[in-house]
């Protein structure tokens, strides 16, 4: 057994579209000369359990029906990474029985009980309270995407001895130049002019994301100059018939297709403006979206229902709000502004050694 144990989902290939995955993956690839058990984690899906060996790591699948074993692979650990509140809750009984030397650290990948409670889970929202409470009571280290989550939390729960450590997440699959002459061989394909402003979303369909919002103001774009719409998603067919509903007819210059992880940097590329339309909420003020540095990345400017998003305001972003339409007189060209607040967020991510932070070697 491996002297470090992770609590989240193993980032197979197939995983990776998914956002708590992208994260725990880019966790991952800082752990890569370090043995260690995934603890792959579900509440009554796997009746039988299973376990797989990859290279440096063993995955063991199992369910809430699998407790003891589960016990006995956290007592067998020197360090347990937890991966968000909800992984936390199903080991939390056996996690209790487990000794104080057991270095326990907790990624927080956002806020859960609000978010729970947002949605209308109230009394789920209610548990996640308890079991972060009891979390807190732990674990030694709290890794938070944004400083704005580092201090929430510590003013929260003041008298805990969690430490908080910064790391920003970011997807090294997209965050990388684009291929001029492969960018120049799609804007043909697609047949997008050169003088056109280009509309970027990448994600999915939740109602959180306000896709609704989204296709009103796209419409209100389409018919006042030469805008493309590029609209990537897994969820294509939905997205369609959205857009049917929206714009009661075929729509040339909106483009809706799913691309691999690393064919996005060359529709970004295209890009001059990304929705990403979060509400002024306390989920979206501590949240480091994995689509808002994309975006910044290649140098678009994100289009917002809120600018109070992470720590970018602090950094200084340009964005504009979806509800002016001063940013029709813009020109087209990239906000080096928006790409050196990703590019600094890359060089925080750098600065840290996680494996000594962890210190299970």
């Amino acid at each position: 057994m491996n002297s470090l144990v992770i609590v989240g989902r193993y980032p197979f290939p197939g995983r990776r579209l998914e956002g708590m995955v992208q994260r725990i993956a880019n966790i991952d690839g800082r752990l890569q000369d370090i043995p260690r058990t995934y603890l792959d984690l579900y509440g009554f899906k796997h009746l039988k359990s299973s376990r797989e060996n990859i290279a440096n790591v063993e995955v063991y699948t199992a369910s809430f029906l699998h407790m003891f074993d589960i016990f006995l692979i956290l007592r067998s650990a020197r360090t347990v990474y937890v991966h968000s509140i909800y992984f936390y809750a199903l080991i939390l009984f056996p996690l209790l029985l487990v000794g104080k030397k057991t270095k326990v650290i907790l990624d927080i990948h956002g806020t859960v009980p609000e978010e729970l409670q947002h949605s209308g889970k109230t009394v789920l929202s209610k548990i996640m309270k308890i079991v972060e409470r009891v979390a807190f009571s732990r674990i030694k280290l709290a890794v938070c995407v944004t400083r704005r989550m580092c201090r929430l939390y510590s003013e929260r729960y003041p008298i805990s001895d969690a430490k908080f450590l910064y790391l920003p997440i970011f997807t090294s699959q997209v965050c990388c130049r684009a291929n001029f002459d492969e960018v120049e061989e799609l804007r043909l394909k697609l047949g997008v002019p050169i003088s056109a402003k280009v509309y970027l979303y990448s994600g999915g369909l939740h109602t959180w994301q306000n896709i609704d919002l989204m296709l009103k103001v796209s419409k209100s774009l389409y018919s006042s100059g030469d805008n493309w719409f590029l609209f990537l998603t897994g969820e294509t067919e939905e997205l369609n018939r959205k857009i049917g509903q929206v714009f009661g007819e075929a729509a040339s210059r909106i483009i809706v297709t799913h691309v691999k992880p690393e064919d996005l940097r060359n529709y970004y590329e295209l890009a001059d403006y990304g929705f990403i339309l979060r509400e002024d909420h306390i989920l979206n003020k501590v949240a480091n979206p994995t689509k808002m540095i994309e975006y910044l990345y290649f140098g678009m400017r994100p289009i917002v229902l809120s600018s109070d998003i992470g720590d970018f305001s602090e950094l200084g972003y340009e964005y504009v709000d979806v509800n002016t339409v001063n940013f029709l007189a813009e020109n087209n060209e990239k906000s080096e502004i928006n790409r050196n607040i990703s590019l600094r967020l890359f060089a925080d991510v750098e600065t840290v050694n996680l494996p000594e932070h962890i210190q299970c070697q």
